[in-house]
């Protein structure tokens, strides 16, 4: 077998905030405090063991900004995509953990963003004023989300058990959002991204101009837990769902 697996981080290959199920969970990330943030089970391992055993190298694809990814004690060892798709990271030089944002995905990225960058204000801004009419200033915490330097997109974290007040603050702000900017909604967390933005268009760069071509001509399996995944699976040759997740929720309703 030769290919790549796209694999979404948190939810996928491993279990963040407090969510773990399976057995002998081990840490695998840590937070800004240096704290056990993120657990890997025996079930998880296994499916990471045997997938790369049939030479599948893993590209993850995750929301995690370059610092967070930093902090996955995993090996690695090729490209990665950060942020939503808004960064993506070259493989390790020799001797060196982690390597540098690919110089011509940045220049294309880096101008949407700052094009965009009243509108992400606009949007921060929607989200505020309509988290105090609602009465939700108290218990959801609105903040501008970025990496490498470049300002993304607003997030809505909420924790709550029940996140109703990230329900109703979606309702609020939908229909007010601009052209073209979309929803991420996963357990605590609600984000309005901008259209430059996503899993997939960065899959489909690093197809076209990084990949190995072999790998990009062999099996493409893709991994993930949330909506915002479902279309950079859609573009691998099969998707792989862990069965706690949104998306195996809502297949099952």
């Amino acid at each position: 077998m030769n290919g790549y697996l796209i694999a979404d981080l948190d939810g996928s290959v491993f279990d963040s905030g407090g969510k773990s199920w399976g057995d002998e969970p081990q840490a695998v990330a840590m937070n800004s405090h240096g704290k056990v943030s993120s657990v890997m089970n025996r079930q998880q391992r296994l499916l990471l063991s045997m997938l790369t055993a049939g030479d599948l190298t893993v590209i993850p694809n995750t929301a995690r900004d370059l610092d967070s990814f930093k902090r996955v004690q995993l090996p690695f060892t090729d490209y990665a995509i950060l942020s939503f798709g808004a960064v993506i990271l070259q493989p390790p030089a020799p001797g060196r953990d982690f390597g540098q944002p690919d110089p011509e995905w940045d220049a294309f990225i880096r101008p949407q963003a700052q094009e965009l960058s009243r509108e992400l204000d606009y949007v921060l801004s929607l989200m505020q004023s309509n988290a105090e009419r609602l009465g939700l200033a108290a218990c959801v915490r609105i903040e501008e989300l970025g990496d490498i330097g470049m300002r993304l997109y607003a997030n809505a974290k909420d924790k709550s058990p029940e996140q109703e007040g990230l329900t109703l603050l979606q309702e609020a702000c939908l229909s007010h959002l601009p052209a073209g900017w979309w929803v991420h909604r996963n357990g605590h967390n609600l984000a309005f991204l901008p259209p430059y933005l996503g899993k997939d268009k960065a899959l489909t760069w690093f197809l076209r101009h990084r990949a190995d071509p072999a790998r990009a001509a062999g099996l493409l399996i893709g991994l993930g837990d949330s909506a915002s995944d479902l279309p950079f699976m859609g573009d691998c040759h099969y998707a792989l769902v862990p069965k706690r997740s949104s998306v195996a929720a809502a297949l099952k309703r």
